[in-house]
């Protein structure tokens, strides 16, 4: 026992000195992106100090000019005062133009030249590091979860509407939670107490969702069940506790399944994965299982992005695949059955739920085992749709068909 306990100790300084190291080198990013942006607006100053340098060179070069000119002048009149009133004359009238074009240079030099300079920081840059905890998650991926405290919450948008069918849900950084309603047709937005702020309408068929950002969301849909019709991605905005509809993308494959992770889109067809840009540009087919409809069908990454999860809801099994698409281990229980939702949450659990077994369970971080059942048909779970993990609420959400939502505490 001591020395297990020893080698755990020594198991635990490693770890500790593994993840300060990437830690350091999450910090030099971002020092080289802040040098980078502060190279960028020192060249704005640079140009507007060259410019305006350059101006008031130009003003001395003039007044020093005017200046010569009119003292030459000044000579010339006193020079000739006693001797020709004709050339007087000329001379007086050439330095009375001179004076008129000194107070015209003065004049428009005073209207066009302003060098005052001024610099306004960034505030949108202070505003999202205060959003910030920290620079990353730092979970236990295999610490099991236990659930307890079970509340059911409503989400429809008017009281008769028949029971909503939630296939995704995704939380925003302030707290607010969004839902996919299949049966609806909408993505809800929803309160920290579960109360409908806003919804907006989507193609019938549309399964999953996924954050891109603080405030975008990216809704696959499809005009119909199959592969025909068109299919896409839809982008909804979340401003100021209202939905709005953004661009959509056309894709030329049925949207089932969809993830984000470092600027790229995971979507599923079904039969197939792919990997996207932001865009809509096709980087790669990582992974295809043809010999059914729905083996390919929800997908989620983990948090180091070196690991994909798939659910073949036809076969009742869990695909781990490396980030090329090779698959590495592949997953099956007898308490998982019409697997249709996973979830990674931001301390790394992998979280399934069985349509068809009325189940939630917890997955090794490799997709390899179980560690835990941690909901079924007896604590009120049934007719599981999706399952989400609330970091501001430290909470498991449950959407199920028909009772809209299931709330679980978490210990």
């Amino acid at each position: 026992m001591k020395d297990k306990a020893e080698g755990n100790l020594l198991t635990l300084e490693m770890m500790y000195q593994q993840i300060k190291k990437e830690i350091d080198t999450v910090r030099q990013k971002i020092n080289a992106e802040l040098d980078r942006l502060e190279r960028a607006t020192m060249q704005e100053v640079d140009k507007l100090i060259s410019s305006s340098t350059i101006n008031i060179s130009k003003e001395r070069e003039n007044c020093g000019s005017i200046q010569e000119s009119l003292q030459c002048l000044s000579k010339v009149v006193n020079e000739v005062c006693n001797t020709s009133s004709k050339l007087l004359f000329i001379a007086l009238e050439k330095y009375q133009q001179q004076i008129k074009n000194s107070e015209l240079f003065i004049k428009e030099s005073k209207a066009t030249h302003d060098n005052h300079i001024e610099f306004a920081p960034s505030k949108a840059i202070e505003k999202y590091l205060m959003k910030l905890e920290g620079l990353g998650n730092v979970g236990q991926p295999n610490k099991v979860i236990s659930l307890h405290k079970k509340s059911e919450y409503s989400v429809k948008v008017s009281p008769g509407e028949y029971g909503c069918h939630i296939y995704s849900i995704c939380e925003l950084l302030s707290g607010e939670t969004l839902v996919l309603d299949f049966i609806h047709n909408d993505v809800k937005l929803i309160d920290n107490k579960y109360q409908l702020l806003s919804n907006c309408e989507v193609p019938q068929y549309s399964y999953d969702m996924c954050l891109i950002s603080s405030s975008e969301v990216i809704v696959t849909t499809n005009e119909t069940g199959n592969d025909d019709g068109l299919h896409g991605l839809q982008m909804i905005y979340v401003r100021i506790n209202r939905l709005e509809k953004g661009w959509r993308l056309q894709l030329p494959h049925r949207c089932v399944g969809i993830a984000h992770h470092d600027e790229h889109l995971y979507v599923t067809s079904g039969i197939a994965l792919f990997k996207y840009t932001l865009t809509g540009k096709l980087i790669k087919k990582l992974y295809e299982d043809t010999t059914r409809s729905d083996t390919v069908y929800k997908c989620a990454v983990n948090l180091m992005g070196d690991k994909i999860y798939v659910i073949n809801m036809d076969n009742d099994t869990l695909l781990t695949l490396a980030i090329d698409g090779t698959v590495i281990y592949t997953f099956s229980d007898i308490d998982l059955k019409c697997l249709m939702g996973v979830h990674m949450t931001a301390g790394g659990q992998v979280l399934l739920c069985g349509y068809g077994s009325n189940t939630i369970i917890q997955v090794d971080s490799e997709g390899k085992k179980k560690l835990a059942t941690l909901a079924n048909e007896n604590d009120g779970v049934k007719d599981t749709c999706s399952v989400f993990y609330s970091c501001s609420t430290n909470s498991v959400l449950v959407g199920v068909e028909n009772k809209d939502i299931i709330v679980f505490k978490v210990t």
